[in-house]
């Protein structure tokens, strides 16, 4: 069973964790800005198409109705994108096994891995705001 009920839950978790990352940690919103990078995260079961891109006032995320690019596009499940939120799943791992997709410049997934690093921080409590639960991270 999927852990988000539907895509409005999805890109409100979603949203929230980044929103949580911009006042955390800044220096990661810096960097992702001088990156000049949009990145069209294609998410599935359940579907979202988030665009995650910069401008002067931080990071800026919209849903997409999937016509949208990124100078990189990430395809995986919600579920695999909350097991590296959560720690217990790599983004090398996801990368080498085929789950998680890149497509674009792979050189500029530093940034996006970036942002899951600090995000990990901040998406348990989120998740329970939200009534999903936090989750264990795994050893």
């Amino acid at each position: 069973m999927p852990i988000f009920v539907d895509s409005q839950q999805l890109y409100t978790v979603l949203t929230e964790l980044l929103r949580e990352i911009e006042s955390m940690y800044p220096s990661v919103v810096r960097d992702f800005k001088k990156s000049k990078m949009t990145v069209l995260f294609r998410l599935s079961d359940p579907d979202l198409h988030l665009v995650v891109g910069s401008s002067s006032d931080g990071l800026e995320v919209s849903g997409g109705d999937g016509n949208q690019r990124g100078k990189l596009t990430i395809e995986m499940p919600a579920d695999l994108l909350d097991g590296i939120l959560m720690g217990n799943q790599s983004v090398k791992e996801a990368i080498s096994s085929g789950n998680l997709v890149v497509k674009g410049p792979i050189w500029k997934m530093i940034y996006v891995v970036r942002v899951f690093q600090y995000g990990k921080s901040a998406y348990s409590s989120i998740k329970q705001n939200h009534g999903l639960g936090g989750g264990c991270k795994s050893a």
